[in-house]
């Protein structure tokens, strides 16, 4: 690490482990490249911010249990002498990966093959495709200054029942009581994704001249790139 022109931790295991994970990365970056130039890039978080309508950098954090980790491990980072950046990416998608499964029906369909939402369906995540982020990151290396955080959002917020309906493809789109949610994807994730998210990546369009150009989640689904896998 020592001798690297910049250093990125891109994602935590998202288990159990990951506060311990994320400790031993940050322990060892501060010890290393405290007081030198090198840029180091941290992977948070946008789940820390709870819900609202336009998530920015500065706002009060608010995390779930599943989150609240990150935010000490975070205010060390910022105070030691590391030239750090930090981007809280939104719900990342893509390539047929990630969360979006969960309503395309490979982790959350029914025996009958329908989609079933999140609750209601009636929050909005906010979203960033793995390419437009992976931009973030090398703008970020090469352009950030020191203590530097930024959204990895792309400013596309779908409800999660607009998204449901893009991945149905003609099959039936239901809602799910809460509680049922909780208990078969675990409370925790499930809280997660009932918050009502939007946000919009300004700073780092203005700041690092960021421009998501993917498609959006919804074109995604709509267009197959997650068709159920049985």
């Amino acid at each position: 690490m020592s001798r690297a022109d910049g250093v990125v931790h891109t994602a935590s295991p998202g288990d159990a482990t990951s506060a311990q994970v994320d400790t031993t990365v940050v322990d060892l970056v501060i010890s290393t490249l405290g007081g030198t130039n090198t840029p180091y890039v941290h992977t948070g978080g946008v789940w820390i911010f709870g819900s609202g309508s336009d998530l920015v950098e500065t706002d009060a954090p608010n995390p779930l249990p599943i989150t609240a980790w990150r935010l000490s491990i975070e205010d060390r980072l910022r105070a030691s002498a590391v030239r750090s950046t930090i981007i809280a990416p939104t719900v990342v998608y893509g390539y047929g990966r990630g969360i979006p499964n969960v309503l395309a029906g490979n982790e959350n369909g029914g025996a009958g093959g329908e989609v079933r939402l999140v609750g209601d369906g009636r929050q909005h995540w906010a979203t960033v495709h793995a390419d437009d982020l992976a931009d973030l990151y090398v703008l970020a290396l090469e352009k950030a200054g020191s203590d530097d955080y930024y959204l990895g959002a792309s400013g596309a917020n779908p409800t999660v029942r607009d998204l449901g309906e893009a991945a149905a493809h003609g099959r039936p789109v239901v809602e799910e009581p809460i509680d049922a949610t909780r208990e078969h994807l675990g409370a925790m994730f499930a809280d997660a994704l009932l918050l009502d998210q939007q946000a919009f990546g300004r700073h780092a369009r203005e700041d690092l001249g960021w421009t998501p150009t993917r498609p959006t989640l919804l074109e995604e689904l709509a267009s197959g790139g997650y068709q159920r896998l049985s």
